[in-house]
């Protein structure tokens, strides 16, 4: 994939662009685990997933992803039981059949540019009045179409923290702290704001992905009924 990593201002992806360049395909939940499992220090995700099984529905959301993870989810975890999901990708890869298959299963898939106000209107109206139980990002090379720029990551936090319920966890595969670092993201101060909130957190400043090995960082958010007022909980960035 051509361009700077992580730029400061990314890149356009092109609908059309060649994928079978791409080293990580077909991702299924357990390889989010094996991902995810690298910033759960305190091995909290086989509970938050037995409790997840147990909603009525469990409402998920997957970031800057196609459909895979959401339906092995539905198998693997959930036993096939209610689920309200919703993927968001630049663009649709499957067949129409497998989209009607996904509905049927409470799957939905939204094309949009998460680059763009309009992408996130809509899944704020998808959610309607319900709240997320997990929200979840493994956008590995997709990364490179988000801004590594604090204004940015301050909005949609925020949004992503409004969407969640009050027991509900917060996934995100990240840039390296590094990378965040150089580009002025007060990162440390923002890690000790949640700290003094009270906000269990973990984040992992870089690990060897499977994209070939290049560094990404992970970070862990835990919600609990008591920070429901804290709105602002990114106001630091």
């Amino acid at each position: 994939m051509a361009g700077e990593l992580f730029p400061r201002i990314p890149y356009t992806l092109d609908r059309f662009f060649d994928r079978s360049c791409w080293t990580i395909k077909g991702s299924t939940f357990r390889n989010y685990l094996i991902d995810f499992a690298k910033v759960d220090a305190d091995d909290l995700l086989p509970g938050f997933l037995k409790r997840l099984s147990s909603k009525n529905p469990a409402v998920v959301i997957d970031l800057m992803a196609s459909n895979g993870a959401l339906r092995t989810l539905h198998r693997d975890v959930l036993r096939g039981g209610p689920l309200k999901a919703l993927s968001v990708d630049y663009q649709f890869k499957g067949r129409e059949d497998e989209r009607r298959l996904d509905l049927s299963h409470g799957i939905e898939c939204l094309e949009g540019d998460l680059n763009h106000i309009a992408t996130w209107r809509k899944i704020e109206q998808w959610l309607s009045s319900q709240k997320a139980h997990l929200i979840m990002e493994r956008g590995y090379a997709g990364l490179d179409h988000i801004p590594t720029y604090g204004k940015y990551f301050r909005s949609k936090l925020g949004r992503l923290w409004r969407m969640l319920a009050d027991d509900g966890m917060l996934l995100l595969q990240t840039p390296p702290a590094t990378i965040l670092k150089e580009r002025g993201v007060p990162l440390d101060s923002w890690l000790r704001s949640l700290e003094d909130r009270k906000i269990y957190y973990r984040f992992l400043s870089g690990y060897d992905s499977m994209d070939a090995g290049r560094k990404y960082g992970l970070l862990m958010l835990s919600k609990t009924p008591r920070h429901t007022g804290f709105s602002d909980m990114a106001g630091r960035l």
